[in-house]
């Protein structure tokens, strides 16, 4: 028997408390055996606290932009996969499962899923996406980002 690879859901947010439980609660129902990591971002509304009662583990980045949120949720979270997604309610949680199951069966070590039509339109964020990767792109991709920097 093949031991389960460890995953966690990174949620970056910035004033989500509305939408934030919901989010929490649909990946803890969706990937059970995952950890669920909010990043709050400056927020000013009560997302940390929305975040906590959803039973999330909650950590803080004050340094302003996803982008800082990105690098330290990888500098501080240990997992074999990460899946990436916003605390905006628009990304299907169902699909998850799915999603981490075609890469690891086709050895894949990144998969990028962008959100459907009517999520986009009703957020205005066409363009972005959920985002499944292994520690080891991680790795590759910090490594290659400190080499040219």
């Amino acid at each position: 028997m093949s031991k389960q690879p460890s995953i966690a859901v990174l949620i970056p947010c910035q004033n989500k408390a509305l939408t934030l439980a919901e989010v929490v609660r649909g990946f803890a129902a969706a990937l059970p055996h995952a950890a669920i990591y909010v990043y709050v971002n400056n927020s000013t509304d009560a997302t940390a606290e929305a975040a906590r009662a959803a039973g999330a583990e909650v950590r803080a980045e004050q340094r302003p932009g996803k982008g800082s949120i990105v690098r330290r949720r990888f500098a501080d979270i240990e997992a074999d996969w990460y899946l990436m997604v916003d605390g905006d309610a628009t990304y299907e949680a169902t699909a998850a499962p799915r999603l981490l199951q075609h890469a690891i069966a086709n050895h894949l070590e990144m998969v990028n899923a962008a959100r459907g039509r009517r999520a986009a339109r009703r957020t205005g964020a066409a363009t972005a996406s959920a985002i499944a990767c292994s520690r080891d792109w991680w790795a590759a991709s910090s490594a290659n980002r400190r080499a040219t920097c």
